[in-house]
């Protein structure tokens, strides 16, 4: 069974998003945010321009900018 760690803060721009994850050896990922956890913060994707944007429990808008991946980085599907 994955070891589930419960009610971790996660910290962007200043703002405090609380999360539950779930340590899964078997994927070799860094973070996986759940659809669940998207809509709970009002998340909005734009894959092509590599952005994310949330809402802070404060309401306030928060924006992640990530950029391709370099081979080396890449997963493959």
């Amino acid at each position: 069974m994955d070891q589930v760690c419960s009610n971790i803060n996660l910290v962007k721009s200043k703002e405090n998003f609380a999360v539950n994850l779930s340590m899964l050896e078997s994927l070799d990922m860094s973070l996986v945010l759940g659809n669940g956890w998207l809509c709970a913060h009002k998340g909005v994707i734009y894959a092509t321009q590599w952005k994310i944007f949330l809402t802070a429990p404060s309401e306030k808008r928060i924006e992640y900018h990530s950029g391709p991946l370099l081979p080396e980085e890449a997963y493959p599907c």
